[in-house]
């Protein structure tokens, strides 16, 4: 059902509440200028504009939003997807410039591939990614079975990935005069 089901009938009695309003305010009536019944009209007409105009706000602020929650699953899905794919991108970044510090004549490895720095921020990137998703199963627990677990799962690890993401902008821009040496 649409939420202005008559457009015409809202407008006459938003118009009709609009001069009543200007008549009780601006003007001393010496008779009643509507009815108890139109007061229940006017209410009802203002709700309906009200929530049309939310829904058209909503739109212009978010656009389409999922409606169901299978949607909403989905789509919390697909942005923590986005996420990852913004933090690989960044770490494709940092392993090439501490894979050049690796190679590079003043290296700082203590030999081999496991004492490489690469080594180091693969491990660490590999424990954070086991973090990050242990905590959404802790912080999701008492939801385990429900249709919501997936939104709030997607949305905590969302999080943790945004966090991640800042850390390590900030380790890289503290850090590239470092690494191209």
């Amino acid at each position: 059902m649409p939420i202005i089901s008559d457009f015409d009938v809202l407008v006459r009695s938003l118009t009709r509440l609009f001069e009543v309003r200007h008549i009780l305010c601006h003007e001393t009536p010496r008779e009643s200028v509507y009815t108890v019944g139109d007061v229940d009209e006017f209410l009802n007409q203002a709700i309906r504009f009200t929530k049309a105009l939310e829904e058209v706000l909503s739109f212009e602020r978010f656009g389409l939003e999922p409606l169901t929650q299978t949607d909403m699953n989905i789509a919390a899905g697909e942005n923590l997807r986005k996420k990852e794919d913004e933090l690989s991108q960044l770490l494709s970044e940092i392993r090439a410039r501490v894979r050049n510090a690796d190679d590079g004549p003043s290296s700082l490895a203590a030999g081999g591939a496991e004492g490489s720095w690469l080594h180091s921020l693969d491990d660490a990137e590999e424990k954070w990614l086991s973090y990050r998703d242990a905590h959404c199963d802790f912080a999701t627990y008492l939801n385990r079975g429900g249709t919501i677990r997936p939104l709030l799962w997607a949305g905590e690890a969302t999080r943790l990935t945004e966090a991640r993401i800042a850390e390590l902008r900030s380790w890289l821009k503290d850090n590239s005069e470092k690494t191209i040496l």
